[in-house]
C-alpha cells in the first residue's frame, strides 16, 4: 500500500494516511514467552486460540497482542 494515496488532482499528493501491519503469531512456540506461566499453551487452548470466530477469546488474544507489540511496534513506524 506504500504506492496508495488519498486525494484527487494531479501531481504528486501527500499520504493522508498509513499503513502498518504487526502480526501475532499463533504457534505454541511463540506464545509461550507470553503466556502467564511462560510455558507454550496446550493443544486445546492453542485451538481454541486459534479460532478467531470464538468472542471468548478475545481477552486472551487481546493480551497476547498487547504484549508482543510491545517489542514489535516501534514510534519510528509512524514517522
Amino acid at each position: 500500500m506504500a504506492a496508495d494515496v488519498l486525494g484527487i488532482g494531479s501531481g504528486p499528493c501527500a499520504p493522508l494516511i498509513q499503513f502498518q501491519r504487526y502480526d501475532l503469531s499463533l504457534e505454541a512456540v511463540t506464545l509461550a514467552p507470553l503466556m502467564p506461566a511462560g510455558k507454550p499453551p496446550s493443544a486445546w487452548k492453542l485451538d481454541r486460540l486459534r479460532s478467531l470466530d470464538n468472542p471468548g477469546q478475545l481477552e486472551t488474544l487481546y493480551q497476547l497482542a498487547k504484549k508482543e507489540a510491545a517489542s514489535q511496534v516501534d514510534v519510528r513506524d509512524f514517522l
